[in-house]
């Protein structure tokens, strides 16, 4: 595999969650990174930066 670094970012309620039920997704998302990551493998679209919202509201005014 190479180098990468990954960021989980979970959303409202994941401390609700089974230990199974979160076993289950990321063991998900490892077969996800595992196939992204194989030598061939199509790379993603590089990620685009969204506008920083508060330096758009200030050429506003």
């Amino acid at each position: 595999m190479d180098n990468i670094d990954i960021v989980l970012m979970v959303k409202n309620g994941i401390d609700e969650q089974s230990n199974e039920e979160l076993t289950k997704q990321l063991t998900k998302l490892w077969r996800k990174i595992n196939e992204r990551c194989k030598p061939g493998a199509p790379k993603p679209p590089p990620f685009k930066k969204r506008p920083n919202k508060s330096a758009k509201s200030n050429k506003q005014t």
